[in-house]
């Protein structure tokens, strides 16, 4: 088995062993249309998914410096494969409990078996 195929398996065994610490948030896609000049607005469709098992948690102290990392950032980390064949961008929002968050940076693991996100209210 290679290294990704390792890591993958590992991180499947650590989301189903989990438990409470995950919570279920909702990722929307958000795809911007065209510009319209008459009305000034930008279509555009959205697409929500849920994902049922993501870790939540904040930075710490001296990670925030107030620019890149604000104090009340959070961090969200799901599976990639909940949201297989999206890639997340900054227009794009998370949901957590009935609160919006906005993604301001998110990258994937070097497996690419993980998104890591950083939200922002």
């Amino acid at each position: 088995m290679s290294l990704v195929g390792l890591v993958s398996d590992s991180l499947d065994t650590a989301f189903a062993q989990i438990g409470d610490i995950a919570k279920s948030v909702t990722f929307t896609s958000v795809a911007t249309g065209t510009y319209n000049p008459t009305t000034g607005a930008r279509g555009g469709t959205s697409t929500a998914y849920t994902i049922q098992k993501a870790v939540v948690a904040g930075y710490r102290a001296n990670q925030i410096d107030g620019t890149n990392i604000q104090a009340n950032d959070q961090k969200v980390i799901f599976r990639a494969n909940e949201i297989t064949g999206v890639t997340v961008r900054t227009d794009d929002t998370i949901t957590i409990g009935s609160t919006v968050w906005k993604i301001v940076r998110a990258r994937k693991d070097p497996t690419d078996s993980l998104w890591i996100a950083q939200v922002r209210q």
